[in-house]
């Protein structure tokens, strides 16, 4: 037995694909971001409760029996504005959870070097477009005599107008 087609079933059909599209955009749309999930990392978590709950780390370290996990996350109206989380485990368990601080004065002393190392490099390229011997970069004075007029250039209607002269010359010679 064949199942007729019709219009209405076809309609039905995307209906029914568009209420199930718009459900899951909604239902993606109400879901908070992990940031917001940190308030909820307490000590003595284990480290599967905290992946379960805020997801994997951006960056791990390990340090005198200590194991960090460091979070990077884009904030504000228009996630524009950087939050660096941490949380610190010992023996598999959390022991502290907030901001970053650390991650932050690192970042920042990176930014630091990276913009002095700019500006070597631009005053590198500065000595090496100016030539040896010679002066620092700086425009030297032209003088410009104005007291005689340029030379004149003879012009087309020059020409036209000794036309028919006796030993007169023509553009077209």
């Amino acid at each position: 037995m064949q199942q007729e087609i019709t219009f209405y079933s076809i309609v039905r059909g995307w209906a029914f694909l568009l209420i199930c599209l718009a459900t899951a955009l909604l239902w993606t749309a109400c879901q908070t971001t992990p940031i917001h999930d940190f308030t909820k990392v307490v000590p003595n978590m284990s480290k599967d409760e905290v992946l379960n709950l805020i997801g994997s780390p951006n960056r791990t370290e390990r340090y005198d029996g200590k194991e960090k996990w460091a979070y990077r996350f884009w904030t504000g109206d228009d996630h524009n504005v950087e939050a660096l989380r941490q949380v610190t485990f010992v023996n598999g368990r959390v022991i502290s959870v907030g901001e970053d601080t650390e991650e932050e004065s690192r970042l920042k002393e990176i930014q630091e070097d990276d913009s002095k190392r700019a500006e070597r490099r631009k005053a590198a390229k500065a000595r090496a477009l100016t030539p040896e011997g010679a002066p620092p970069a700086t425009s030297p004075e032209v003088k410009v005599d104005v007291s005689d007029p340029p030379p004149r250039v003879p012009t087309e209607s020059d020409f036209v107008e000794q036309k028919g002269k006796r030993g007169a010359v023509t553009p077209e010679e």
